[in-house]
């Protein structure tokens, strides 16, 4: 996804009820997982397309000059000037966030504010890194990928959904798995997802254990230690470091540490990814993780 993010940072940490939050900074930039991917991939090198949400005429202008900042291509993108475009507004502090939008209204409309596969974009790449939330779209994405030989990346998807079982490389966060797998042990959830799953399977939970399994086999590492600043976009970060691992055919301990650099690297600025960190500097924590 990519919309136009406007992101209050509070003095303290998300106020109780009826109460009263200072706000000491206001950016506006471009968020979404697509949006801060692309731009985390293209900051590194890599020729890097976008395509998938309609551009709308309150975001437009805003993220084009974002991602033309960037050298992200958004030749793919549709403009539809009846609609204002995909938004959100963001508090953030105290190590946690919440997101305010109109993603429901959105995604329940008859007309859809998106793009449609475009399979000659998908068999052109070297890397496709998927959104799920786009349902049957979204799923076709998969299925053009895996007919053209094309590796993707996914993110919080079910074991048994193409966007897990045909995927390079799937991460999994822990708020995912506490909304849809309640209950579910950690362990045996990964074991399912390794039964039907092609690819590297990756489970992170925050300040928690990354536990990770490749081939049948399980490992788990300790993410890198960092004074949080904005949890935001951790997990868009974490899963551009592990498409940039992907695209460059490292293993799967590698690809796991350039997932958790970046994420750590981001989550100790704001806002959301920015200032972007370089490849040198991901490449730099990987040594040291």
């Amino acid at each position: 996804m990519s919309l136009l993010s406007t992101i209050h940072q509070l003095k303290s940490g998300y106020p109780q009820e009826d109460t009263y939050e200072e706000i000491v900074r206001t950016e506006t930039v471009p968020g979404g997982e697509a949006a801060n991917g692309a731009i985390l991939l293209a900051k590194w090198g890599l020729e890097t397309q976008l395509d998938g949400t309609h551009l709308g005429s309150r975001t437009r202008q805003a993220l084009l000059a974002a991602f033309g900042n960037f050298g992200v291509d958004c030749s793919l993108f549709n403009y539809d000037p009846s609609f204002d475009g995909w938004k959100d507004i963001v508090l953030c502090g105290g190590g946690t966030r919440t997101v305010f939008g109109w993603f429901q209204a959105l995604f329940s409309s008859e007309e859809k504010h998106w793009n449609e596969v475009n399979r000659e974009a998908v068999a052109a790449a070297d890397v496709v890194v998927l959104d799920p939330f786009f349902g049957e779209s979204s799923r076709a994405v998969a299925e053009a990928a895996m007919e053209a030989g094309t590796p993707f990346v996914s993110v919080d998807a079910a074991y048994d959904d193409v966007l897990a079982t045909g995927a390079a490389a799937i991460v999994v966060s822990g708020e995912y798995r506490d909304q849809h797998y309640a209950g579910f042990d950690k362990r045996d959830l990964l074991n399912r997802y390794v039964e039907v799953c092609s690819g590297l399977v990756v489970f992170t939970s925050g300040e928690g254990c990354i536990s990770y399994a490749k081939d049948g086999e399980v490992r788990s590492v300790e993410p890198y230690s960092v004074e949080v600043v904005d949890t935001l976009a951790a997990g868009d970060s974490f899963r551009a470091g592990v498409a940039y691992a992907v695209a460059q055919g490292y293993d799967a301990e590698t690809t796991v540490r350039y997932g958790a650099s970046t994420a750590a690297l981001v989550c100790g600025r704001f806002p959301s990814i920015h200032p972007v960190p370089s490849l040198e500097e991901v490449e730099e924590l990987v040594r040291r993780f």
